[in-house]
């Protein structure tokens, strides 16, 4: 069973997140979904972008960079 409440949720860095994790922002915020695609930083740039869709199907992409925080709402399985 994942975290529901939006302060519950841990903050961890962009690369701890895995493709099937379940992410939001560290706004408060009910946007959540789950990973389905990662682009992972090259060498200068240090930005991760997250792919994935949410419980509505809708489709949403983020990116957060290498002094950011991504919350992490559940683990892939």
């Amino acid at each position: 069973m994942g975290i529901q409440d939006w302060c519950d949720a841990p903050q961890i860095h962009p690369s701890k997140i895995r493709v099937g994790d379940v992410i939001g922002t560290l706004q408060p915020t009910s946007l959540r979904y789950e990973v389905k695609l990662i682009s992972t930083p090259q060498a200068s740039d240090g930005q991760w972008t997250f792919f994935g869709r949410d419980d509505a199907g809708l489709q949403h992409t983020n990116t957060f960079g290498e002094g950011e925080l991504v919350r992490r709402y559940a683990k892939a399985s």
